[in-house]
């Protein structure tokens, strides 16, 4: 998954892009919920050491690539991305 192409998704969306100085890139739906979070990486928690992507749905709950349910820690919010 390309972090460009999900971008192109949240434009076509109408999602707004934020990001604060040191903050990971959020786009934001009209709900004012982060829909997108593109992260690059940290080592600070196992596995977030890679750039991967963390997706919500309208109800801002955590879910993966397929739209099933997660949780903050699961491998399944940490879906892998290529930050082109």
């Amino acid at each position: 998954m390309k972090a460009s192409n999900l971008r192109e998704y949240a434009k076509s969306q109408g999602w707004k892009k934020t990001q604060t100085p040191n903050g990971p890139e959020k786009w934001i739906d009209n709900n004012n919920i982060p829909r997108i979070t593109i992260k690059k990486g940290s080592g600070r928690a196992p596995g977030s050491e890679y750039p991967h992507v963390e997706i919500k749905d309208s109800t801002g709950q955590r879910i993966d690539t397929f739209g099933n349910p997660v949780t903050r820690k699961s491998k399944g919010n940490h879906t892998p991305v290529i930050d082109d």
